[in-house]
């Protein structure tokens, strides 16, 4: 039993667990009529890490989901059929536009008949959300986690099922690695049973365990055969680049999508494989996903067209994009 699935036996929730039968039937169910499409697994959000066991407190990162939303957003405008796996409570596709900035209770007015209806000067592009939704609400499968325990037992099942998936080739198939993950935890075994008392402590020194690396897993077991792209955030530009290709060389992954905390919304680079390397910028008028997902595309075509690949290597990228 590797580190990983260690981990997740002894931190993923029985509850989960019990369920395992009914996930994998539901996934079956929504990839059956979708077997001439390319699929997208993507994950989205950050990992809950438990301080206690009863699940009062707990430590997690800044995330919202709103990167893996709007892919997922991208991919189903694409063509892809796309199985989300989303913390819970994050930013979700098309929902996003009504969750943050975009629309609000403001956006609304209710005439003299208490009928509510959007304002005049946001009705266009609400329409257009909502008619996008309703074209794409058929394509996409959503599964939810809160703790990382949970993030990784999903996708292990997911990864799994797609890969001994029937109607689909593997190579078909993207995992699109977008959730924060914790990298550090608290051993169950040592975890407090019920909510920390703030009286009974002269502050809190807490000493937390690194989480497995579970890129491994997913490039060399449980997705083998499909086209694995990471991301890579970091605070200080003069290690970013070192530890995308670092990360991609060591997990075997095809792509890495690396940016800066401070302008991710702006700028991204994409690492390949191949030795290549490609910046992405957000036009004035776009979402910087909607050019992620483009360059995405592109590699996963490159890679699914190549029958003949080494060591996960993709060929002539550098003529298709």
């Amino acid at each position: 039993m590797s580190d990983v699935d260690r981990f997740i036996e002894i931190n993923a929730s029985s509850f989960l667990e019990e369920r395992r039968d009914i996930i994998v039937t539901a996934l079956k169910a929504f990839l059956t009529p979708h077997a001439g499409r390319r699929v997208a697994l993507v994950t989205s959000g950050g990992t809950n890490v438990p301080l206690e066991q009863s699940g009062v407190r707990h430590i997690t990162n800044f995330s919202s989901g709103g990167r893996g939303s709007a892919l997922t957003e991208y991919l189903l405008i694409r063509g892809y059929a796309v199985v989300l796996l989303a913390k819970k409570g994050s930013l979700l596709p098309f929902h996003r536009h009504f969750q943050r900035e975009t629309f609000s209770a403001a956006s609304f007015e209710v005439n003299a008949k208490n009928e509510v209806k959007a304002k005049p000067d946001v009705q266009n592009s609400m329409a257009e959300v909502v008619r996008a939704y309703d074209a794409a609400r058929g394509f996409l499968h959503v599964l939810s986690f809160e703790t990382v325990g949970d993030y990784l037992m999903l996708l292990r099942l997911l990864c799994i099922t797609l890969r001994d998936n029937s109607v689909h080739d593997p190579r078909r198939v993207a995992i699109i690695l977008a959730a924060a993950v914790s990298d550090f935890y608290v051993p169950w075994d040592i975890m407090p049973q019920h909510k920390l008392q703030s009286r009974d402590h002269d502050g809190l020194l807490l000493h937390l365990q690194n989480v497995p690396k579970a890129l491994g897993c997913v490039s060399q077991d449980w997705a083998a055969g499909a086209f694995i792209v990471g991301f890579k955030l970091e605070s200080d530009d003069a290690i970013l680049k070192e530890k995308a290709i670092r990360s991609m060389e060591m997990y075997r992954l095809h792509a890495t999508v690396a940016n800066m905390i401070t302008n991710y919304n702006d700028k991204v680079t994409v690492y390949v494989s191949d030795g290549s390397a490609h910046t992405v910028e957000r036009a004035p008028t776009e979402e910087i996903e909607e050019r992620i997902v483009s360059v995405l595309v592109s590699l996963h075509t490159c890679y699914d067209n190549n029958k003949d690949y080494n060591q996960n290597k993709i060929s002539g990228l550098s003529q298709t994009l």
